[in-house]
């Protein structure tokens, strides 16, 4: 019997040498510093990185509206300008110089997918059937719409994407094509 009650003081007496230690270590303030910088510094670094990958992604969006913009005027003049290959049609002139536009501006790792409908005029935009001929003829508007499927890099950015996948930039473009030939 004497032996259970100085056992159950043992367990006692080692709680307060717990105690005693934990209150060691919580006057002991070194290292405290480098700890919170650790903490602290992970967080900055994750915001910088999301921001420099959202100006990224805007800049990506920038780079295809005015590639759109440039494809629009060309087609909208019934021109050809001086990189059209003599070998293609029209219309894939167009397409090829847009495709070029955007494989120099976006980064690689993400789907790109280019769209056009054709409208004979504004009133006809309604319309659930357009035509599908690449830069139109004349006097006809042109809906261009690319899409692009930016894979993200950072967790933060992901996070801020509602879909919690990649995002997915888009451009339109509208154009009414000149009177040409």
């Amino acid at each position: 019997m004497h032996n259970d009650a100085c056992m159950g003081f043992e367990n006692f007496s080692s709680g307060f040498r717990a105690l005693r230690i934990l209150r060691r270590l919580a006057k002991d303030t070194k290292g405290v510093v480098i700890i919170e910088f650790a903490i602290i510094a992970a967080i900055v670094f994750l915001l910088i990185f999301a921001c420099i990958e959202y100006a990224i992604m805007m800049f990506q969006r920038s780079a295809m509206e005015t590639a759109a913009h440039q494809v629009a005027r060309h087609a909208a003049t019934g021109r050809n300008y001086a990189g059209f290959d003599s070998n293609l049609s029209r219309p894939e002139n167009l397409k090829k110089e847009l495709e070029d536009k955007l494989n120099k501006v976006l980064l690689t790792g993400g789907d790109v997918a280019i769209e056009y409908d054709v409208y004979a005029d504004f009133n006809d935009l309604q319309n659930q059937n357009p035509t599908k001929k690449f830069g139109g003829e004349s006097e006809q508007i042109v809906r261009y719409r690319i899409t692009y499927t930016y894979p993200l890099y950072t967790p933060i950015a992901a996070l801020a994407n509602i879909a919690m996948g990649p995002a997915v930039l888009r451009s339109t473009v509208f154009a009414k094509n000149e009177k040409f030939k």
